[in-house]
């Protein structure tokens, strides 16, 4: 996957020279790779084990290009454990939200198939629309790492521990609902953008998959569409 993603970097550096799509002005297209010694020291100092194949990504490739603003440097990723020792932080997320206990999950690290397989059916019964309005309440940040945002009080978490480690959730900062990534899949969708460069699909047929995307899906999945976005964008639409 390394190989292929690389490809396909260079490729979207080449069809969007003029940085006109959303991030691009931020990350510019360009990969910093991190050092060995580097993620030995994090992974010893926080005793966290990164995710094998974000670890081998920024290692590789490097952190700055990528979905939404782009990777964050590796010395700026959210160690986001310490939010679980703020006083009554459980209380005042559900306070500000207003949704059901049940929607409430304590940590990332206790995050399961089952908790993505009741999003799935909230949203097949809602309108479709608002993801974040069925999306599980995130009690604490624990077991969870911030490595990227996308400017709109929207930030992307990798979780580190547990049953869904490695795997990619989008997260609101105004209510901290989390939407699994990947696992409402549209394909055949139409990608359109905006005058401000954001990349968006609409239409299409859905897919649902319990299992929410790793690392590499995630990444390829966000270089595909941008590289659709970018020959729309050479071909004026």
């Amino acid at each position: 996957m390394i190989e292929t993603l690389r490809e396909k970097f260079d490729l979207l550096r080449h069809l969007d020279k003029n940085r006109k799509l959303l991030g691009a002005a931020s990350h510019r297209y360009l990969s910093h790779p991190v050092g060995d010694e580097a993620v030995l020291d994090f992974e010893i100092r926080t005793g966290i084990e990164l995710p094998h194949e974000y670890s081998e990504f920024i290692r590789q490739i490097g952190t700055g290009m990528g979905p939404g603003h782009g990777l964050y440097p590796f010395a700026n990723i959210g160690v986001t454990d310490s939010v679980e020792r703020r006083s009554g932080w459980v209380e005042e997320v559900q306070r500000n939200n207003h949704k059901p206990q049940d929607f409430l999950v304590p940590s990332f690290e206790e995050m399961t198939t089952a908790h993505v397989e009741k999003y799935i059916e909230r949203w097949q019964a809602s309108d479709q629309g608002y993801q974040y309005g069925v999306a599980p309440l995130m009690g604490s940040f624990r077991g969870g790492l911030i490595i990227s945002n996308d400017g709109s009080n929207c930030c992307h978490v990798i979780i580190h521990k547990g049953e869904l480690a490695g795997t990619i959730w989008s997260v609101s900062f105004d209510e901290f609902d989390a939407v699994p990534e990947g696992v409402i899949i549209v394909k055949n969708a139409k990608t359109e953008i905006s005058r401000f460069g954001w990349v968006q699909q609409s239409g299409g047929d859905l897919f649902f998959s319990p299992r929410p995307h790793t690392f590499y899906k995630w990444v390829n999945r966000w270089a595909d569409t941008y590289i659709e976005a970018a020959r729309k964008l050479q071909s004026g639409f």
